[in-house]
């Protein structure tokens, strides 16, 4: 039976040796950089030390290799995106220098937030969305995760009321809404934003 034995050395540098079946001969394969004992007597790893040398981290490719196992990791970045005031035909520019936007995609996961700011309403009228998600949101059941809504000013709201919103199934926009009833939500009007200098800040998680 072959018998394979891992030693430390004061150099360094372990040493792995098989004595290979039906002959003699032990064949031995230099580990670069390992010191110390690796595995104990039993071999279950409990005594894994000395492991050698790395940068400290791990690379994924820049196009995912999904897997199909629920336990595989497949896929982090980390970038950012140019959130944007929309009406779903028109969109503000007014001070897009300001709008800034950063994610963190843990497989199928994705983190964001942002800062939308414009200087004047522009041509935006009706109901209005924060548009540029760096990847399109799933239209599954986990889509309704709800968006924070932040520090801002500016705004041309009702006293009292608050906003919120939520991530839109197959679309990259977040859907802004205003509680202005006791009871329920209605989609923010270009008119409620302000037709001034108005800045709001988003933050939230979603599924792709």
């Amino acid at each position: 039976m072959a018998k394979v034995k891992i030693t430390g050395h004061a150099s360094g540098t372990g040493v792995l040796t098989v004595t290979a079946p039906n002959t003699s001969t032990d064949r031995t394969i230099t580990l670069p950089d390992a010191t110390g004992t690796l595995l104990n007597s039993d071999g279950d790893g409990s005594n894994l030390t000395s492991l050698p040398a790395h940068t400290g981290n791990v690379a994924f490719p820049a196009t995912q290799v999904a897997s199909a196992d629920v336990n595989t990791l497949d896929d982090y970045e980390e970038g950012s995106w140019t959130p944007q005031l929309t009406d779903g035909t028109n969109t503000d520019t007014t001070n897009a220098a300001n709008n800034v936007g950063q994610y963190v995609k843990i497989g199928k996961v994705v983190f964001i937030s942002c800062t939308v700011s414009t200087s004047s309403i522009g041509s935006l009228s009706g109901q209005i969305w924060c548009d540029g998600l760096p990847f399109t949101v799933s239209t599954g059941a986990s889509l309704g995760f709800a968006v924070i809504a932040g520090s801002g000013g500016g705004m041309n709201l009702t006293a009292g009321y608050n906003m919120s919103g939520n991530f839109n199934g197959n679309s990259t926009k977040i859907a802004i809404y205003v509680w202005d009833a006791s009871t329920s939500t209605s989609g923010m009007q270009a008119s409620e934003w302000g037709g001034g200098s108005t800045q709001m800040t988003f933050a939230g998680h979603y599924w792709i």
